[in-house]
């Protein structure tokens, strides 16, 4: 709910003191043997609203046993068993004692730690005793059922297509007809056009695309390899082959050519930019190309075919030879035993997963408006002793007690939250009761003061501003903080209200869009159902 932070915040900030504080630590001894035991203790001169923290930072020593803190003449004193088990000399660190929410630092003390000489000569030696093992139990083997069964399933399926009906993979070969270079060219224009690649700022893409079109036919047409070579070697190879098998390409042509590939490598390499018009004026060039080069060709062709007595066929020149499985029985294997796996791993590992995924996602989902939210059926939710209790439309649920250091859990006896959050309707409403051991009195204004305080630092939040309201409810103590912040960009209004009673602290937090009214009807009518029973204590 993002507000186990302000949680801790509230039961620091509202404790109550009262003298001028005082620390003091000290060792019973400054000299100890390797393994010995010694005494560190700490002693602070007030008795509420304490805090002190593990020992840290101890290197070289460790902690054998921390006892119980002990109330001595209206003073706190917490002791520590210590030992070391490395020969040196080994600071104990200031520690810091948090007092009315002020830190105090100890002194740190010096320890020596002395080795113990050992005559071995002397020691008994014993064997090495082996690991006890415990007898095993059904839970042991539980959570390998599932592999076993999974095992099980795939060996019968590979048993059952490989060797029980397993079948001569037939092949057939099938000859697929290839469009002329010229027809192919024309086609991948036209299919180019249609991407609008250029016109959605795709310019790289978009010549990437046209000199593979240019290249693939002239690879194909005047047998060059244009592949994995530069620009300027493919009008190398293209300028030879004219020569050679005198294609009658003309030089202006060529030298086309060549300009096109070099603004394409600009574009592609060197990131230029050119206009709308330079780029369909070298589409129209790219068409140009093709179609002053194929006529060349086709009565290079011609001419060779005749000198040879063949006859040219245009459609049955350009064929591809492909082998097609009609049973690919180990291809469709592959894709069941995949299938299973994946299956099996879900199944084992996704179910619980999913199930605390979901849990998580529904809590904060709710697709209710707060229209309709409105005129739900209201019910009375009771917490803490003297009971607090309001009525709300929205369920609110029994939400996880926050961790809370160590060092504060002395000083909280009971702890009872119940919330609602919704990022659809943006409705979010948090009830809590706090109840202090009895030697701590509830501060209010520690308990607004932390509230606000930590609001400022919630997550993806901004511009908090409020007002604080005194409010009294039944002769109990208690304040309103009114007012309105920014959350993930939407602008929303809250109200917190804050009531203390003895040792025992209640906060009632309810926001919602800052635009909707429906929102702001729900927040009144329940801080209007707030009740206390102040007269009714067990």
């Amino acid at each position: 709910m993002k507000y186990k932070l302000l949680y801790i915040c509230l039961f620091l900030a509202s404790f109550t003191f009262a003298q001028q504080p005082q620390v003091k630590a000290e060792i019973d001894t400054t000299n100890i043997r390797i393994g010995e035991q010694f005494q560190y203790k700490i002693s602070v001169n007030v008795t509420e609203n304490v805090i002190i923290p593990k020992l840290e930072n101890l290197k070289g020593l460790e902690v054998i046993d921390t006892l119980k803190i002990d109330t001595i003449e209206n003073k706190l004193v917490q002791k520590y068993i210590l030992t070391g088990f490395d020969s040196g000399a080994f600071y104990i660190p200031r520690q810091q004692i948090f007092i009315r929410n002020q830190a105090y630092l100890t002194d740190s003390l010096l320890v020596n730690v002395a080795t113990v000489p050992i005559d071995t000569t002397k020691v008994k030696k014993f064997p090495i005793k082996g690991i006890k093992g415990e007898p095993y139990q059904f839970n042991d083997f539980k959570h390998y059922i599932w592999w076993a069964v999974f095992a099980i399933l795939l060996i019968a399926l590979l048993l059952y297509f490989f060797v029980f009906k397993k079948k001569k993979e037939l092949k057939e070969v099938v000859t697929v007809p290839l469009l002329a270079p010229y027809e192919e060219a024309m086609e991948k224009l036209a299919e180019l056009d249609k991407k609008l690649l250029w016109q959605n700022n795709q310019v790289k893409q978009y010549y990437s695309e046209l000199t593979e079109i240019l290249r693939n036919y002239l690879g194909r047409d005047i047998e060059i390899p244009t592949q994995e070579i530069t620009s300027s070697q493919i009008i190398e190879l293209v300028t030879i082959q004219n020569e050679t098998k005198d294609l009658d390409i003309n030089s202006e042509t060529i030298s086309t050519l060549d300009r096109l590939l070099k603004n394409a490598d600009l574009v592609k390499f060197a990131k230029s930019k050119p206009l709308s018009e330079e780029i369909s004026f070298d589409r129209k060039v790219a068409e140009k190309i093709i179609s002053e080069v194929q006529p060349k060709i086709k009565e290079y062709k011609k001419a060779k075919a005749l000198e040879q007595g063949e006859i040219v066929d245009d459609i049955h020149t350009n064929v591809k030879i492909e082998e097609v499985s009609k049973k690919n029985n180990a291809k469709k294997i592959g894709f069941l035993i995949a299938f299973i796996i994946a299956f099996g791993v879900f199944g084992y590992f996704g179910i619980t997963f999913g199930k605390k995924i979901a849990n998580q996602v529904s809590k904060y989902t709710d697709t209710s408006t707060t229209e309709s939210i409105l005129n739900n059926d209201w019910k009375t939710y009771s917490l803490g002793n003297p009971v607090f209790s309001i009525k709300s439309p929205v369920v609110l649920k029994t939400e996880e007690t926050p961790e809370l250091p160590e060092e504060v859990k002395p000083y909280i006896k009971s702890i009872e939250v119940l919330g609602y959050k919704s990022i659809i309707n943006n409705l979010q409403v948090i009830v809590m009761f706090n109840e202090y051991v009895p030697e701590i009195t509830a501060d209010l204004t520690g308990a607004i003061n932390g509230a606000i305080a930590q609001m400022q630092q919630l997550p993806n939040s901004s511009d908090l501003k409020y007002n604080v309201e005194a409010y009294n409810y039944n002769n109990v103590d208690g304040s309103k903080i009114i007012g309105s912040y920014t959350e993930n960009g939407i602008s929303k209004k809250f109200e917190a209200c804050v009531f203390t009673h003895q040792n025992k602290m209640y906060l009632l937090i309810i926001s919602h869009k800052a635009d909707d009214n429906y929102g702001q009807q729900i927040l009144e009518r329940i801080t209007n159902s707030i009740k206390i029973d102040i007269e009714n204590v067990e």
